[in-house]
């Protein structure tokens, strides 16, 4: 298991599932959210939603996998955050839309991490609230934008390297990482998927 899934694990203080009454970092949790829990109890007993205090704030998440890790924040990033990141799409949106031949299912924009303001906002949160990933070593913003019924399926890209000649030189210099890191903005409101 990777160090940071093991420091992570000592910060989990609720079993998967536990609900307690008045006073409990749960209640913060939507009850969508919460209802996850309900399910089977996971194959591992360490999986599951849990909330733990960081730099003053309750961080929530859930962890499904260790490897390759998979963990999935709850409300990490702001809705207001959230607004302006997307304001700052829509009009690189518009841009890539002139650019375009052709019909698309989605529109792809590329952006630097702190490019326009609202994406400048999210990335500094998610660098200051996930510590164990540097995320300026990342690269830029790809953002999807999917027309009605579009969607891609799901998916994890772990660089999975055995002899250390096939390693590249950001993988001997910052060891294995993540190849993908999700954030959905927005929920679709017909047909697609939530991405």
């Amino acid at each position: 298991m990777n160090n940071w899934i093991s420091a992570f694990l000592l910060f989990a203080v609720t079993k998967a599932g536990e609900r307690k009454t008045s006073n409990d970092p749960l209640e913060d949790w939507m009850f969508t959210e919460l209802k996850q829990c309900d399910k089977p109890p996971p194959v591992h007993e360490g999986y599951g939603c849990t909330s733990y205090l960081w730099n003053y704030e309750l961080i929530n998440l859930e962890l499904f996998n260790s490897d390759p890790a998979i963990i999935v924040y709850r409300g990490l990033v702001p809705k207001n955050h959230i607004k302006s990141f997307i304001t700052d799409i829509t009009g690189a949106q518009k841009k890539a839309r002139a650019d375009s031949n052709g019909p698309r299912h989605a529109d792809e924009i590329t952006m630097d991490h702190t490019a326009k303001a609202g994406a400048a906002r999210v990335f500094r949160r998610l660098s200051r609230f996930i510590p164990f990933i540097d995320f300026t070593a990342s690269d830029p913003w790809q953002v999807l934008v999917f027309k009605e019924g579009g969607h891609f399926a799901p998916r994890h890209e772990y660089l999975k390297i055995n002899a250390s000649s096939e390693q590249d030189e950001l993988t001997k210099t910052f060891g294995n990482r993540f190849a993908t890191f999700m954030i959905l903005l927005k929920e679709p409101g017909k047909g697609g998927d939530q991405m």
